[in-house]
Order: C-alpha cells, then structure tokens, then sequence
C-alpha cells in the first residue's frame, strides 16, 4: 500500500505518545471500505469507515483527521460517557483521485485537551467492494462470499483468518478479474476453528501491490461487529450483528454532545422506532460496541 509521509516531529509526537499508555487503540477492523464510486475521470467518490478502542478513561475527546488528494477533513466528537472497552467508528466520505492513498489519523483527547493516544491508518482503494458476508456450513466450513461493483487493475484477494479479531492469517488466495465495470461474485469455502470465534476479512490486492481491507465478519461462537441499518434513517431502523438479548435490553442512544437519549420506542428484539427523535447524528451503544447514525 502506499503510504502518505509525515514529517519527523509528527512521528516522533506519536512515539511519544504512544509509550505513554495511549487512551485509544485500533480496532480489530480500524479501516473498512464502505464503498467507492467513480465520476468518469480521474476522480472517485470514497466512503471509509474509521474504528478505534476507547482503552482507557481518559479519553475524553477524539480529533479525526483525514488527508486525501484534494484536502483535509477534520472531526470532534465527545467519547467520555462511554465506558472504556467500546469501539467507536465514524464513517468519512470524500472526494479524491481514484488511485490515490489517504491518510486517517485520530488523536484521544483527556479532559484538559491534552494528547493521551493516536492511531495513524492509510488505505487505497483498487478495488470497490460492495459486500462481504459468510456462512457456517454443516461440514464445519465457512462458505465466504463477495460482490464488487467495480475493479481496476486488481490482481488477488487474500481471504484472512483470525480467532482473536487482532492477528490475522492468510489462508487462501482468489484471483480477481483484473478490470470491470459490471457486479461481480466471488465465494471460497474455508475450514473454521473449532471452539472458537472465527473472523474473516479479504485483503484486496493491485497489480502494483496496493492493498485494502475488507470489513471484518465473524462465525462460529458470538462476536463480530454491531451494525444499525439503514442510516440515514427518517424512522425504523435494525439492529445487526450478534448480539444477545441481554445486550439489546440494555441498548443506549447518545447524542453527539454525549446527552442520554430516551425519545425513541423498541418495536421487535432487533428494530426500533427513531422518529421521534430530533434530525441530527446519535451514537447507539450495544454491549461494548457503538455505531454512529444519521436521523433524518
């Protein structure tokens, strides 16, 4: 993957800051590419989707910064209500050049706006992936599935497997088109864990060696990502992902100022009502796990 230089004194600011215990860490799926849509030219529409850990309680604030081809995206929000161990994901939509690399930094704030934490991140995108999803199968396999809506000068994926959401490990690799401009289908069967979570991400490669990851999914005993569908939303949404009774009773809705929210109603185990709630950006806490949504 190409990577975006930093100058020296910023490197060493992250080292410093690093070896102090940082407040905020990756994620097992820091980066994940939402989607990426071509304008004709040479330049794309990027959607990415940004996670950090909470590690620690004194994150108060995160500052994401997102440098791109055509300029710098800047973000605040509030973490402190949070409880240390959550997962907070923002999603950054852009517009850059096609093949370019971006850069994706956040920086944990304490409670008197000092630096306790940074994650630097970089991607490129060769590849648009519209979805990535799996299945047990009765013969204790995984049956992986993929659909891209476009490739440009791709060469492989790598399908990836990990028992701890952190360390992954090649498995298998599947030739990619090469170039399209029409939906495509991939699907490979592979052996699960006994006993244990199974995580499952591709790693999408270019002819030029560029790489990117997919989002991270999980089978076999619970785990894996929380996700709320659709967003944005005027009304109903879903809760998905594995989740257990015991989580959803305990569901939480935050402001972004980080304010309890309790102007909304549950209308199944997995579904509820946000339409009476003001428009405007909320955090929805599930377990340990939070994702961002938009109320229309």
């Amino acid at each position: 993957m190409k990577k975006i230089l930093y100058s020296l004194t910023f490197l060493f600011a992250c080292q410093f800051v690093l070896t102090a215990q940082p407040c905020i860490d990756t994620a097992a799926n820091s980066l994940t590419i939402l989607s990426k849509s071509s304008f004709g030219g040479p330049d794309c529409l990027f959607s990415v989707r940004f996670c950090v850990q909470k590690t620690s309680a004194d994150a108060n604030k995160i500052d994401y910064s997102v440098n791109a081809t055509y300029g710098t995206m800047t973000r605040t929000i509030n973490v402190g209500f949070l409880p240390v161990g959550s997962i907070i994901c923002e999603t950054f939509t852009f517009v850059a050049d096609c093949n370019s690399s971006a850069s994706f930094v956040a920086t944990g704030l304490d409670a008197t706006n000092d630096p306790c934490g940074v994650v630097v991140d970089f991607i490129i995108l060769p590849i648009r992936l519209m979805e990535f999803t799996g299945n047990k199968t009765t013969l204790g396999t995984a049956k992986l599935n993929w659909k891209t809506g476009s490739e440009s000068n791709s060469s492989y994926f790598t399908i990836q497997q990990s028992v701890d959401g952190r360390n992954f490990r090649d498995v298998t690799r599947v030739r990619a088109a090469g170039n399209s401009v029409r939906e495509l289908s991939y699907a490979q069967e592979v052996r699960l864990v006994a006993n244990s979570a199974n995580y499952f991400r591709l790693a999408m490669t270019d002819k030029d060696g560029s790489l990117a990851h997919s989002n991270v999914i999980v089978l076999g005993q619970r785990g894996g990502r929380v996700g709320v569908n659709p967003s944005p939303t005027s009304g109903n949404v879903t809760i998905t992902g594995d989740v257990s009774e015991v989580e959803l009773s305990e569901l939480e809705i935050y402001d972004i100022a980080g304010r309890k929210m309790s102007a909304y109603q549950r209308i199944g185990k997995k579904e509820l009502d946000l339409s009476a709630l003001e428009s405007g950006i909320y955090i929805i806490r599930v377990g340990d796990q939070t994702e961002r949504i938009v109320k229309e």
